[in-house]
């Protein structure tokens, strides 16, 4: 809380994935890292097949509906998905995560995908606005952007079934 606030104000919702404790010269820092709930969707390849004559925008909302079933709070919601793609007999996310095949199907239709407190919005560019920055503070004291592409496994088995060659 700012002390010079009345009431809370909340700056960003989403999963806790790292914390740090720091001592330095100047006291004591804790560093907190948050990721938006769509992160959950970058962890498990699937394989879905897609049948009659399906299209990338139904593609999409059937990933994000399935996707739904087994999230866990805060929840991954469904925006904006505007499509106006081909039609095929049969589409695939085969071996590659919810994530990945929404951004390979939005790439194929030229589209950018969007999130915003865990609601992903699939649309094409809005190229006659133009571009804004908000910064609704007056001074900007510390800045500092950095990306990570390490993944996390929720779970890992292995099934070993012995040979009577290994026996030998």
């Amino acid at each position: 809380r700012h002390s010079e606030l009345k009431e809370d104000l909340e700056l960003f919702r989403g999963l806790v994935i790292r914390q740090e404790l720091n001592r330095t010269k100047r006291g004591p820092t804790l560093l907190v890292e948050l990721v938006d709930p769509v992160h959950k969707m970058t962890l498990q390849p699937q394989l879905r097949v897609f049948k009659e004559k399906s299209n990338d925008q139904k593609a999409i909302t059937e990933v994000l509906t399935q996707f739904g079933k087994t999230d866990t709070p805060p929840k991954v919601a469904k925006g904006t998905i505007k499509l106006t793609g081909a039609t095929y007999p049969n589409l695939v996310q085969q071996k590659i995560t919810d994530w990945g095949f929404i951004l390979w199907r939005a790439e194929v239709n030229g589209a950018i995908v969007t999130v915003e407190q865990g609601k992903i919005s699939v649309e094409a560019p809005k190229l006659t606005q133009a571009a804004e920055i908000k910064n609704e503070q007056t001074e900007v004291i510390d800045f500092s952007i950095a990306t990570d592409a390490h993944a996390h496994r929720q779970e890992v088995t292995y099934n070993f079934v012995p040979t009577d060659k290994a026996k030998g």
